[in-house]
């Protein structure tokens, strides 16, 4: 933690005043288990709250939630404001769409905004988990070494078979509003 804490020094009095930026506390903490992070987490929560108070911060980053009693865990995580922060996770270690859209569901019903801050297409639809995300009205952000828009089919980033081909932007918009 003694890196985080000099990194999360030096970088959040930079950016105290940068709304638009946004913190992650750290991205899949392993403190040797669970029981460690929700004290890692308030602690660097807190640290960052005292250099920027109005810059978002994601925290948590967990790479799965398969098999993690969720409420739990965040409830150990006490000091967090969630008024200007978010649960983050990742759709790794054998989460399916629907076990990803009940843990949202969970976290959603308990109060806890929240981001997927990266996922895996490996065995589901890419654009499958995506329509989860947006039909449940979380953000997210994919790793990918690039993406072929589908409707106009100009690509962004490397270009290989296991690009994700995905139709960017879906007006979401007027599904919504009907």
């Amino acid at each position: 933690m003694e890196f985080q804490h000099a990194v999360l020094t030096a970088i959040a009095p930079r950016y105290k005043t940068d709304t638009n930026v946004i913190f992650e506390i750290q991205n899949e903490p392993d403190m040797g288990g669970w029981g460690g992070i929700p004290e890692h987490e308030n602690s660097l929560y807190q640290l960052i709250r005292s250099y920027a108070p109005n810059t978002p911060i994601i925290a948590w980053s967990v790479s799965t939630t398969s098999g993690v009693d969720i409420l739990g865990m965040i409830g150990r995580g006490n000091q967090i404001n969630y008024s200007n922060a978010a649960f983050g996770f990742h759709v790794y270690g054998g989460m399916s769409v629907a076990s990803t859209k009940d843990m949202i569901s969970e976290v959603r019903n308990a109060g806890y905004p929240i981001i997927s801050t990266e996922f895996a297409v490996d065995g589901y639809s890419p654009d499958g988990l995506i329509d989860a995300f947006e039909a449940t009205q979380t953000s997210w952000v994919v790793l990918t070494d690039g993406f072929c828009d589908a409707a106009t089919g100009a690509c962004y980033g490397a270009n290989s078979p296991q690009t994700l081909k995905i139709t960017w932007p879906k007006d979401y918009t007027a599904e919504r509003s009907q």
